[in-house]
């Protein structure tokens, strides 16, 4: 057989070898992302410089848990407590079941009573969030003084008798109620800003 007879095989031949070479490269790189994707997987979230993901576990557990929380000039502030209380001690943050908070001797007289399924509390008590079905009353013994407030998500501030909600509220007073799209509330001054979208209804009264 001549030499030119040969050449086409020969062409052949090679086509074959680089389309193997081209499988198994392709195969290479395949399975370098797939051991990358795995490794990832393995290794959780990655989270942006500076920030932990958090603790699932915590350091410490307390049922039935009674507290006073001090004020800066050392007088108690208000009274939580709880049915448990988990504490991550690095991160400032425990987190409640069945909370209750009770503010003390507020600036205009009365005792506030707070109340939630759950509720979280961030840097060493500065901030509780309340979550499920959280109501908070002023306790007064005259029924025009008394006021009941409700939501699904509330964030109380107890240094200066703050809260906030940003989910629908509604407010209960002693001739009907208000509902709003949220409120921000001074409870120490007796002012309270609602959210747009507010409703009002009131009781009809009749002296003769």
């Amino acid at each position: 057989m001549s030499l030119e007879a040969r050449l086409p095989n020969r062409r052949t031949a090679d086509g074959q070898q680089a389309t193997r070479s081209r499988l198994v490269l392709a195969g290479l790189l395949i399975l370098g992302v797939l051991l990358t994707v795995w490794v990832l997987q393995q290794e959780g979230p990655v989270l942006p410089q500076g920030r932990t993901q958090p603790s699932q576990v915590p350091d410490y557990y307390i049922e039935g848990v009674r507290l006073k929380m001090l004020s800066t000039d050392k007088g108690v502030r208000y009274r939580l407590s709880a049915s448990l209380l988990r504490q991550y001690v690095a991160e400032q943050r425990a987190e409640l079941q069945q909370p209750r908070l009770q503010l003390l001797d507020t600036a205009d007289g009365f005792d506030w009573d707070l109340r939630a399924d759950r509720a979280e509390m961030t840097g060493n008590g500065a901030r509780v969030d309340l979550r499920g079905r959280v109501v908070v009353k002023r306790g007064a013994a005259q029924r025009q003084q008394q006021i009941e407030i409700s939501a699904e998500q509330m964030t109380l501030y107890p240094n200066d008798s703050r809260l906030e909600s940003a989910v629908p509220v509604l407010v209960r007073h002693f001739n009907g109620q208000t509902t709003a799209a949220g409120l921000t509330a001074d409870l120490s001054a007796k002012m309270m800003a609602l959210q747009p979208r507010v409703h009002s209804e009131y009781e009809s009264f009749i002296t003769r």
